[in-house]
């Protein structure tokens, strides 16, 4: 009886193992066939000319004729290239969208390419192309063109797709964290599912896990920017990578035993309808939350496409939300429009989505850092981040434009005008923010930011007031050097059309003196006061190596508008303001959009009252103020610098207020 028994137990233990067995290989091979969709269609493709492709490559060898294998560059190593033309032209295979679909000579110039490598295996000095960047591309190959691929040599591929995995983390100089990581943990996917290996997934989908999550380290946020490299805003940098790899592990890792949580599913749809929608309009996307990539000259529509289509498989009950958002960055119509002002407080961000118009501006405290220069890329970008701003209706205003900027005359800059070159950030030293005191609040379709600016000997307290029909900009200057030219800029963008200047067309190339409105592409810049103004709409010149030593440098030459206000001994109570009101005909009448409000300024208080609304702004950057209201009854008692909004309802008057704190140090009083 007890050997029955035995036998028994020894082949149910035996037939659970088999039967886990059998799982394990169904949902690896699932895994395997929604990998193979993701790849073709939800994964980076690049913009290269097939038929170029086939022209320079040796379909014999393996190799591209216009490639140099010995190449160390750091952004743009042409031997990493030699995998990215890999895919491209496997995806080119699959796909019946050209003359080489399902083409003999390509898949033979694929295979051998394949070939190559494996007898020339090729090392950068950059660690990025060994651990993340060739093995992305060499699994995406692998997995599209396995049934033509000899299984030997996709073997002896898999050790250069894992050398980030190590036995209780991922490898990237250290721990990797952030975005980083999940380009590593889907590497190790691809190479767990093409070599059957069942504990790399479950290592994957743990690891995968932990980072699919809201922190204040590397990676989503509270607020749902995002952060990598410190704290750096880079949500359409590094942060838009981690959407799309996110939507690809979640989905194809659904509905086995490998699955995610369903919060990391949660986390990274608020992210991307929180967070990045906020962050867009139409197809512009915040061009400081790029960080470095502001100057690759690639889309990055296109990765947040697919990166809400593919979770939306996954969120099936936000898939209209996601149908929504994909509507907009494709340049069609939304079901429904975004409307309101948020904030960012991580990143020192405010964003205004107005009537018909959007607006952004970016500060820096000393909680963030601005922005990178690394890699070659982005070596202008010194006062990016540092009260940048963006005021956009069509969504291409600026797009392209950045190897044609005057890097001096930022949107929203404040800078000295004069011949020195910028100086480069090493990375990120030197970009960190230098004051505390950078605080924005929203209430609905209403908001202000304060920052207590600092920089190359410059102060000043600056605010922004967002309506939904305007904004206002403020500066109070603390001090101001008679001997140096600085200009305060409100715009730089691409001319599209003439520009009017108090309702005269400008006919010169540039023009500077005492005037009110300028007008261009149906938006009003007012200034408030006898401040002397420049305005231009000639031509710049720029390459884009300028800006990144890895591209070309071909001169570009293209119309730029440009608005700035000119700091002099002239300024009026040190105070510099204007209003930039959209939606707007050269000669329309803009003085009753802004005759209602009122503001002034100084001992480190700004004050604006929205005399239509009842609504009081206020920026307030020292402690124990007391603000007697509009209707000289109520007195308003702040004990700490902060931002505040004051508006009425039913007869009482209420407040948002942020200090760092959560806005609790205001009270009212009688």
């Amino acid at each position: 009886m007890c050997k029955r028994f035995c036998l028994f137990y020894f082949l149910l233990f035996a037939f659970s193992i088999n039967l886990l067995a059998i799982h394990s290989q169904n949902d690896i091979h699932s895994i395997n066939e929604k990998l193979f969709e993701v790849l073709l269609y939800y994964s980076e493709d690049y913009n290269y000319d097939i038929n170029h492709l086939m022209e320079s490559i040796d379909t014999e060898r393996g190799v591209f004729y216009d490639l140099d294998y010995s190449d160390q560059t750091n952004s743009e190593w042409q031997p990493g290239i030699h995998w990215r033309r890999l895919s491209y032209m496997s995806k080119r295979f699959l796909i019946d969208d050209n003359p080489f679909y399902n083409d003999n000579q390509l898949l033979e110039g694929i295979l051998n390419g394949v070939d190559f490598w494996i007898k020339n295996p090729q090392k950068a000095s950059n660690g990025w192309w060994n651990l993340i960047g060739v093995p992305m591309e060499m699994g995406t190959v692998l997995i599209l063109m396995q049934r033509y691929i000899d299984p030997v040599k996709i073997n002896k591929c898999i050790p250069f797709m894992n050398l980030a995995v190590k036995p209780d983390f991922y490898d990237y100089y250290g721990p990797a964290t952030g975005q980083n990581l999940l380009w590593e943990t889907f590497n190790h996917i691809m190479a767990s599912v093409l070599s059957h290996d069942n504990n790399g997934l479950m290592k994957v989908s743990k690891a995968s896990a932990k980072e699919i999550v809201v922190t204040t380290k590397e990676g989503i946020q509270p607020d749902y920017s995002f952060y990598q490299h410190g704290n750096q805003s880079y949500s359409f940098g590094y942060g838009k990578a981690f959407s799309l790899t996110a939507a690809q592990i979640l989905y194809s890792l659904n509905n086995t035993k490998y699955s995610l949580p369903d919060n990391c599913m949660s986390v990274l749809s608020n992210y991307l309808l929180e967070g990045q929608q906020w962050c867009s309009y139409k197809k512009m996307l915040e061009y400081t939350s790029m960080g470095r990539e502001i100057a690759r000259p690639d889309s990055k529509i296109n990765t947040i496409i697919k990166a809400a289509d593919l979770i939306s498989k996954v969120d099936i009950k936000r898939k209209h939300l996601f149908k929504d958002f994909i509507s907009q960055l494709k340049g069609e119509s939304r079901e429904k429009e975004l409307r309101g002002v948020k904030s960012f407080p991580r990143i020192d961000l405010m964003v205004n989505h107005g009537n018909d118009f959007f607006f952004s501006v970016k500060s820096c405290s000393n909680r963030i850092v601005a922005t990178e220069t690394g890699n070659g890329e982005n070596l202008k970008g010194y006062y990016l981040g540092y009260g940048t701003q963006f005021i956009s209706r069509r969504g291409d205003e600026y797009e392209g434009i950045f190897p044609l900027w005057n890097w001096k005359q930022l949107p929203g800059s404040i800078a000295e005008q004069d011949s020195l070159e910028l100086p480069v950030y090493n990375w990120t030293k030197g970009a960190e923010g230098t004051t505390e005191f950078v605080y924005s609040v929203s209430k609905g379709d209403f908001g202000i930011m304060g920052y207590d600016y600092e920089k190359n000997g410059i102060k000043a307290l600056r605010c922004w007031a967002c309506f939904p029909d305007k904004v206002l900009s403020l500066t109070s200057l603390s001090n101001i050097d008679s001997d140096k030219l600085v200009f305060e800029t409100l715009n730089q963008c691409f001319l599209k059309g003439n520009v009017f200047v108090d309702g005269n067309k400008l006919i010169t190339d540039e023009k500077i003196g005492n005037f009110n409105n300028i007008w261009h592409d149906s938006i009003c810049y007012h200034i408030n006061g006898k401040e002397k103004v420049y305005v231009s709409n000639k031509k710049h010149k720029g390459a884009w190596k300028n800006i990144n030593n890895a591209l070309s440098d071909s001169v570009l030459s293209l119309p730029v508008f440009t608005v700035s206000g000119v700091y002099d001994s002239e300024l009026d109570d040190n105070l510099f303001s204007y209003f930039i009101i959209p939606n707007v005909g050269v000669n329309d009448n803009v003085s009753n959009k802004i005759d209602k409000i009122e503001y002034k300024s100084g001992d480190g208080i700004i004050e604006i009252f929205d005399k239509e609304r009842e609504m009081v702004f206020l920026v307030v950057k020292k402690t124990d103020y007391e603000y007697i209201l509009p209707d000289a009854e109520t007195k308003f008692f702040i004990s700490n610098p902060c931002v505040c909004i004051l508006y009425k309802t039913n007869g009482e008057w209420k407040y948002v207020a942020e200090d760092g704190k959560g806005g609790n140090s205001c009270f009212f009083y009688k």
